[in-house]
Order: structure tokens, then sequence, then C-alpha cells
């Protein structure tokens, strides 16, 4: 899997970084793995890793979720890939469609610094 110290590591990587609000390029998470943050950071490590730069990884994504919410979450301050990762995510583990908002809320209020 690429990472920040790899040759596989790209510009479209790096620039994801500012998007995230919890994985920093680290190979090991910094969060206590009883903690949402380690979940969180676990997800935008994922989508750095495994969903920047591929565009059949993102249509993939963006499907299910635009065809869920539409432009109902647009209020959230996330990118939609990143969105429609978190909520790919956030049902594989057993979340439903109600429940996701209050999820991004949390992941959005749990941000460390904020």
């Amino acid at each position: 899997m690429p990472t920040a110290m790899n040759s596989s590591w790209t510009m479209a990587n790096e620039a994801a970084l500012a998007l995230c609000r919890y994985y920093k390029g680290e190979d090991d998470c910094p969060f206590d793995p009883t903690e949402m943050a380690s979940t969180f950071w676990d997800v935008e490590r994922g989508w750095v890793l495994l969903v920047v730069g591929d565009e059949t990884r993102q249509d993939n994504l963006l499907l299910p979720f635009l065809l869920d919410f539409g432009g109902g979450l647009d209020a959230f301050d996330v990118e939609v890939s990143l969105k429609a990762f978190l909520y790919d995510q956030f049902c594989h583990f057993g979340g439903s469609k109600g429940d996701f908002p209050g999820f991004l809320l949390q992941y959005l209020s749990g941000a460390p610094g904020s």
C-alpha cells in the first residue's frame, strides 16, 4: 500500500491530506484504538490511499451515496468522495442511511484541534 514514504505516493495523495482531519500521512495511527478518532483516522487513510486518484473507485462510491443523499449533505464541509467513502464504510459496518448524518456530525465535531 502506498504511504507518504514510498514511490507510490502521488501529488494527489499529498493534496488529499489537506482535506483530512485525522490522517496526516502517518504509517501508524496516533489515536487510542478505543476512540472514534482512530476509526476516522482509518477511514481517511483508506480514502487517501485507495480512493484518491482512482476514478473508477470514486465513481463506484459516489453512485450509491448520491442516490441516497443527492445534494442533501452539501452543508457538511467534507469533500464529496470522502463523504461517500465515510458512508460506504459506515454502512459496511452496520450503519444505516438514517443514522449517517449523525455519524458525519460526530466526524466533524471530534476533529483534533477543533
